[in-house]
């Protein structure tokens, strides 16, 4: 019996169908996947250089936001100055041809 079987075993370096259509399905899905990796990886870059130039306009309207701002904190520091110039020489009318703009 023992014999029987030996004769029906394949060499070794003979894989049998089944194993070769697993062997030939794996280098299919393989492929696949590195195809499908080649194609996401353009739409990836796209995303991030999308993503990149948004947050660099997002800090440029930030930055101009925050101009605006201290202009806009300054002309009321200078607002503020002038009346109280103008207070000033209104109390001590006699000092305001003393005092220089």
């Amino acid at each position: 019996m023992r014999e029987h079987r030996q004769a029906r075993r394949r060499p070794v370096r003979d894989a049998s169908p089944v194993l070769q259509n697993r062997r030939e399905r794996l280098e299919e899905l393989a492929l696949e996947a590195q195809q499908h990796r080649a194609r996401r990886e353009p739409e990836k870059l796209r995303r991030e250089q999308r993503e990149e130039a948004e947050r660099r306009e997002a800090e440029a309207q930030a930055r101009e936001e925050e101009t605006v701002q201290r202009q806009a904190e300054i002309e009321l520091e200078r607002e503020r100055l002038e009346l109280e110039k103008a207070q000033e020489r209104a109390r001590h009318p006699s000092r305001s041809s003393v005092v220089t703009d």
